[in-house]
């Protein structure tokens, strides 16, 4: 199975918007409420997904 790469463009992309969703956390806890509420506030829920070639 082939990964595919992502570019430098979209890789400096999602370190930006993580860096957003951290950037007040003092420790490891913060820094995860702090990317489930990013996830919260910017995807809408329930969505399709598929893993391993299978929609979940």
């Amino acid at each position: 199975m082939s990964r595919e790469r992502i570019s430098p463009e979209k890789r400096a992309r999602l370190e930006r918007l993580i860096d957003e969703a951290i950037v007040d956390a003092y420790d490891e806890y913060e820094q995860f409420m702090g990317m489930v509420y990013a996830l919260d506030e910017n995807l809408n829920f329930p969505f399709r997904a598929e893993v391993l070639g299978e929609v979940v």
